[in-house]
C-alpha cells in the first residue's frame, strides 16, 4: 500500500497516513426546509448502574481485541475479561434490574464461556425488557433456548414440537424489528423450521423471503430458504431460490 510520510521541521518522520482516492469531485450541499424544527431531546445525568453498564460493555468489547492483538499470552485478555465482569456486577449490586444490564451481563457470560449463567440474564432481560433488548442479546437468547431442546433430546434426531419452536422464534422474531438486521437471526430462523414437526407455511417462510432480500449475497441463507421451499413442494420457489444462489 503507498503512503505519504509526514515530516517535521527537522527532516524526522513523525508519522504515515494511507493515500486516500477522490471520492467526490464536487461539493454537494444539502438545505433543509425552514419548517423543519429539530426534536427537542431531554438531557440528564446517567445513573450509577447505567455508568457501569456502559464502563463494562466497553471493557467487555475490548476483550476481542486483546485476544487478537495479544494471542500468544492469553492470560492478559483474562484479566481484561475480569475487569468488564467486575465493573457490570458493581451496577448489579446496586439492585439495579435494567434489562440492558442484564443483557449486558449476559452477553459476558457468553464470552466467558458460562451458558447457563448467560441465559439466566439474558432470561431475566427479556422478561423485563419489554422489547427493548438489542438485536444480539435476542439472537443469543435464542440460540441457548435451542441448544437446550437439543440436550433434552439427548443426541437423538428427533423433531421438536411447535411449542417449542415458538419459544426459540419469538426472540429472534423480535430482531427483525431492530436496526440493523442480523443474518445470523434469519439463518436460526430456518433452523427452527428445518427441525420442526410441524410443517412452515408460505406465510412461515415469508420471513426467509424478507431475510434473503435484506442479505441476497448470503449462499448459506439462500441455499437453505431453497430447501425448505422444496421440502414444502413449492419447486417454482426453490428453483427461483437456485436462481439467485448461482
Amino acid at each position: 500500500r503507498r503512503h505519504t510520510r509526514l515530516r517535521n521541521v527537522t527532516g524526522v518522520q513523525t508519522c504515515a497516513l494511507p493515500i486516500l482516492p477522490v471520492a467526490i469531485q464536487r461539493t454537494t450541499h444539502y438545505r433543509l426546509d425552514r419548517a423543519v424544527k429539530p426534536p427537542t431531546v431531554a438531557l440528564r445525568d446517567a445513573s450509577p448502574a447505567e455508568i457501569g453498564r456502559l464502563k463494562g460493555e466497553l471493557e467487555r468489547l475490548e476483550v476481542g481485541y486483546v485476544k487478537d492483538r495479544f494471542s500468544n499470552a492469553p492470560g492478559i485478555a483474562v484479566r481484561y475479561l475480569d475487569q468488564a465482569h467486575r465493573t457490570l456486577m458493581r451496577a448489579y449490586e446496586q439492585d439495579s434490574r435494567d434489562p440492558r444490564l442484564l443483557a449486558a451481563i449476559g452477553l459476558w457470560a457468553l464470552d466467558a464461556g458460562q451458558p447457563a449463567s448467560a441465559r439466566e440474564f439474558l432470561e431475566a432481560a427479556a422478561t423485563g425488557g419489554s422489547g427493548k433488548l438489542r438485536a444480539r442479546a435476542s439472537l443469543e437468547l435464542a440460540r441457548l433456548r435451542l441448544a437446550d431442546l437439543h440436550a433434552q433430546r439427548n443426541g437423538k434426531a428427533e423433531k421438536i414440537s411447535a411449542s417449542e419452536a415458538a419459544t426459540v422464534l419469538s426472540p429472534l422474531f423480535a430482531t427483525r424489528a431492530l436496526n440493523p438486521p442480523l443474518v445470523a437471526a434469519y439463518d436460526l430462523i430456518a433452523t427452527v423450521w428445518d427441525e420442526c414437526e410441524l410443517p412452515p407455511t408460505r406465510g412461515h417462510l415469508a420471513v426467509l423471503d424478507e431475510g434473503v432480500a435484506l442479505f441476497p449475497r448470503n449462499a448459506g441463507l439462500v441455499y437453505r430458504t431453497a430447501a425448505l421451499y422444496a421440502a414444502q413442494g413449492w419447486n417454482d420457489e426453490a428453483r427461483n431460490y437456485v436462481e439467485v444462489g448461482l
